[in-house]
């Protein structure tokens, strides 16, 4: 509905805000509707308007997918998070087409498929499609549904952190504490052609907008390596953990787990393994401590790659994580709030540089954090990649052939430390216009800036309306992720890495593989085929 009146402040009448350093009084009345007449009657009735989705679905091969479902209905947009609220469905016939007609004022209004597992639709990328009045061709690509599905077994493993009140002072020694990943959906795509191919487990990257990824999900997010991996005569073993915020101590019982499993079911074939971002260190963790323990995965590895993942830490921009802990009101871990499990979750403190904990900084008016008041600790980090290093000799396997890929390439890149990276506002409309009440400015440290792939920004949303006032985010560029050299382990100019590849120029979002990488890793992984 059009509004022809600006926003009525009712709520804030004679509340004192901020305005720049000054102190702005809202007006002790708002003008109201005359007397009988509506602001419905003003703006006139929302209409409703028809959508007339004609879809086709097939495989990821071009063959027609007949029953499957077809959703219409108002899209709802979240922070980090796009879904559907089905209004109309209807179901393919035996050709894979349906046609799905929906009357409705909502807006924005999209079209997807409905399916058992989030990960399944392949094409197009964002599986829901916002629709424009009319009629109009929707076209969906599916993965095929595994060829056989496991469980990897999990357990428990302890690791250090701060997982209590963080305090406002200094931070205080380091807690261990134990945790149990429940066991992982480990799921089998066979080889084109029928017959079984020697095993390669994938284990999952970084996901930000879900905390129970599937294996379907980790399929889309390698497509181009798992298929060129099908066509070469590989199985393809996919693991998502059941806890991806768990301490990767934790995880790498499930890859252990995993590589048994693919093994064993591959007659005792050795089994290939590859990590994805964060994935990577939890294989990396599981395949040297099994060398040393004679653990399951000792002895059944050909190689071990990783793409992207951070050897020796990443990083998440010091505002943002304070943001977070805005979000999430409470420094309770146990709270069930996703914001503050996010912020307190063991991998996170495992691998970042420089974390930021609860009340570790001041805040204005509007709850926002002060940049420079945000004070953080490399502690958990440390005592994370002492404990890994040490596994092993050096934190790797040693009798797997180990190779690495970094989304992107060793060169400078043009912003500096002290360069704004986010802007907070906090705005109110009023009769005269938008008044600003609050604004701060999270700039650059040393770690935003460094070579390597950057944070996928785009997830963020720029802005929310809370009915008082609207915030507003403005990115001015996305901060490094994973660096250069942690991607590929440098020490100088030294790489523990028998074979690396890395973007060609600049940075890639993180979780891209940059090109010429799937060629690099199959050259690698098919040399071993044998």
């Amino acid at each position: 509905m059009m509004r022809l009146l600006p926003r009525c402040p009712a709520l804030w009448t004679g509340h004192r805000v901020r305005s720049g350093n000054a102190k702005a009084r809202m007006g002790p009345r708002c003008l109201l509707p005359l007397a009988g007449i509506s602001l419905l009657a003003l703006s006139g009735a929302a209409r409703a308007a028809d959508y007339v989705v004609q879809a086709t679905v097939k495989d990821i091969d071009g063959q027609p997918l007949p029953g499957i479902q077809v959703a219409v209905g108002a899209i709802q947009k979240q922070p980090f998070k796009t879904s559907l609220q089905a209004e109309q469905t209807g179901t393919t016939d035996a050709t894979g087409q349906v046609t799905v007609k929906l009357s409705t004022s909502s807006s924005p209004v999209g079209a997807t498929v409905v399916a058992d597992d989030p990960g399944r639709v392949h094409l197009p990328a964002d599986p829901i499609v916002a629709l424009a009045k009319g009629a109009q061709n929707v076209a969906f690509q599916l993965l095929p549904l595994p060829d056989a599905m496991k469980m990897a077994v999990g357990g428990t493993a302890s690791t250090r952190g701060y997982f209590g009140d963080t305090g406002k002072a200094a931070y205080p020694p380091l807690e261990t504490q134990s945790f149990t990943l429940d066991d992982s959906p480990l799921h089998l795509w066979r080889a084109y052609g029928g017959q079984p191919g020697k095993p390669v487990l994938l284990v999952q990257g970084l996901f930000l907008t879900t905390e129970h990824p599937t294996p379907m999900q980790v399929f889309n997010q390698a497509f181009d390596l798992i298929q060129a991996l099908r066509h070469a005569g590989r199985d393809v073993w996919v693991l998502a953990f059941s806890d991806p915020l768990a301490p990767f101590a934790t995880q790498a019982l499930a890859v252990s787990d995993a590589v048994r499993i693919a093994s064993q079911e591959a007659n005792g074939a050795k089994v290939d393994v590859v990590g994805l971002s964060l994935g990577g260190l939890a294989a990396r963790y599981a395949l040297a401590s099994d060398e040393a323990s004679g653990g399951p995965s000792a002895g059944n590895v050909g190689v071990f790659a990783t793409v992207d993942t951070p050897h020796q830490g990443a990083n998440i921009q010091v505002g943002a994580q304070a943001a977070l802990w805005v979000a999430g009101g409470t420094s309770d871990a146990t709270s069930g709030n996703l914001a503050s499990r996010i912020i307190h979750a063991p991998a996170l403190q495992n691998m970042l540089y420089q974390w930021v904990g609860a009340n570790h900084f001041d805040q204005d008016t509007c709850n926002f954090p002060l940049d420079g008041s945000i004070k953080t600790t490399a502690a958990a980090h440390d005592a994370f990649f002492a404990e890994l290093t040490a596994l092993n000799g050096d934190g790797y396997p040693h009798r797997a052939r180990n190779i690495a890929v970094a989304a992107s390439a060793p060169l400078a890149r043009p912003q500096k430390v002290g360069d704004v990276v986010y802007q907070l506002k906090a705005n109110v409309d009023l009769l005269l216009g938008t008044v600003t009440l609050c604004r701060e400015d999270y700039r650059a440290r040393a770690e935003d800036v460094l070579p390597g792939s950057t944070f996928p920004g785009a997830l963020l949303p720029d802005s929310a309306d809370l009915g008082t006032f609207t915030l507003t985010l403005t990115r001015k560029f996305d901060p490094t992720f994973v660096a250069y050299a942690s991607a590929l382990d440098l020490k100088g100019t030294t790489s523990p890495f028998a074979a690396t590849f890395s973007a060609k120029d600049g940075q890639l979002v993180h979780g891209a593989f940059p090109d010429g990488a799937v060629p690099f890793l199959m050259a690698e992984l098919m040399a071993n085929h044998a």
